[in-house]
């Protein structure tokens, strides 16, 4: 449904953020299908480019103003995983991520309900509260319609070609698939 919605304000170490963009990556298709389950109702929305409306107290990482990138798989960069050079095992990881940190969630229908995030991303908002290391500032002059991407779809390909296949120079790839993320396999291997 398209409903208004209530955005609280950003606590310690959130961002609030208005979505100029959003992609739309088959992991949403997955809750809205039913085949990946999620704590409902939610608003789904992983992939977004933004500008920072508001900071909570002891954000660091952006200001107000910034244009951003959402990550939908946060670092901390202080717990142990990460401080030994494993971020993608960090510890925010295995907190819910239909929630914020403190257990509760900043969207409210107009009735008071609370409606969950969606990897603590929710991109098909207009605005979202994320956590100050959920959002990358970029450059002020990239277009937020297509750099957008680069929070799942283009990390994903990319990600795949040089850290999981390892491929070198003068390998021969072959991809199944040539939709988003087998694109930027295409890419990336090229």
């Amino acid at each position: 449904t398209v409903e208004p919605v209530d955005v609280l304000p950003p606590g310690p170490g959130e961002v609030l953020v208005r979505y100029v963009a959003s992609g739309f990556c088959h992991s949403d298709m997955h809750v809205m299908n039913g085949h990946s389950l999620h704590a409902l109702p939610v608003i789904l929305g992983h992939e977004g480019g933004g500008i920072v409306e508001a900071i909570g107290p002891g954000v660091t990482t952006c200001v107000v103003g910034d244009h951003v990138l959402t990550s939908y798989i946060p670092s901390c960069g202080t717990c142990r995983y990460c401080t030994i050079g494993r971020p993608n095992l960090c510890e925010l990881r295995d907190r819910p991520r239909h929630l914020m940190l403190d257990g509760t969630t900043r969207f409210r229908r107009q009735d008071g309900t609370p409606l969950n995030h969606f990897m603590q991303v929710s991109s098909f908002a207009t605005h979202a509260v994320l956590l100050q290391e959920g959002v990358i500032p970029i450059r002020k002059d990239a277009p937020l319609d297509v750099i957008c991407l680069v929070s799942c779809g283009v990390t994903a390909g990319m990600g795949a070609v040089l850290n999981r296949a390892k491929v070198r120079p003068g390998s021969s790839v072959v991809v199944f698939g040539c939709g988003g993320v087998g694109l930027n396999v295409v890419q990336a291997a090229t």
